[in-house]
């Protein structure tokens, strides 16, 4: 995931995000350096939610 289009692709599509999607978000947001190279299992834990969110988050936002 390129760094700058995944913040934009967040951004744009923020206000349709679930309660734990936004939480993703904003950790993304705010973290973006420490959000570009851990696996979705470490970043799940990071952020305190479970790999399946993050997965569905993922698709969601068009990525594989």
């Amino acid at each position: 995931m390129h760094e700058a289009s995944a913040i934009y692709t967040i951004r744009s599509q923020y206000s349709s995000l679930s309660t734990k999607e936004k939480q993703i978000a904003d950790f993304i947001l705010e973290n973006p350096k420490e959000s570009v190279n851990p696996s979705i299992e470490e970043l799940a834990e990071r952020i305190g939610i479970s790999e399946s969110t993050m997965v569905r988050f993922a698709k969601k936002l068009g990525y594989s």
